[in-house]
């Protein structure tokens, strides 16, 4: 899972928690590998270098916004299956932006883990 947020309290949040909902919320036991990127930058050379099972992204991030993360990542990349959310406090402005660039899926912040987890169960077909 690739978790994309520049704010690390945020993406720790994220990270502990669906480490510790796993047994709970996905039945049989579920082992996440995580992997944590701090811009959009990162976030691109990580999905053209690893393989990954879904992304959770930010839409607002430094060098390079979510939105042009999520378009490339399906147009260059290629990557159009790959259960892409995307996660803003930015409101519509926020939400048009992350499904025009091919998001399946906004989640408004603040988030409930609960929210995520029914979400990517969906995404992931778990």
């Amino acid at each position: 899972l690739l978790i994309v947020e520049d704010n690390p309290h945020v993406a720790e949040l994220i990270q502990d928690g669906l480490r510790g909902s796993s047994k709970r919320s996905f039945g049989d036991p579920l082992e996440f590998e995580f992997t944590l990127a701090p811009d959009g930058k990162v976030a691109l050379d990580c999905l053209r270098t690893g393989r990954f099972d879904a992304v959770i992204i930010d839409i607002y991030l430094p060098i390079m916004d979510g939105a042009q993360v999520i378009a490339a990542a399906r147009k260059e990349l290629g990557l159009a299956d790959l259960p892409i959310i995307a996660v803003s406090a930015g409101g519509d402005t926020a939400r048009k932006a992350a499904l025009a660039a091919g998001a399946d899926i906004f989640l408004d912040k603040p988030m409930r883990l609960r929210q995520v987890i029914e979400t990517m169960r969906r995404l992931m077909k778990l």
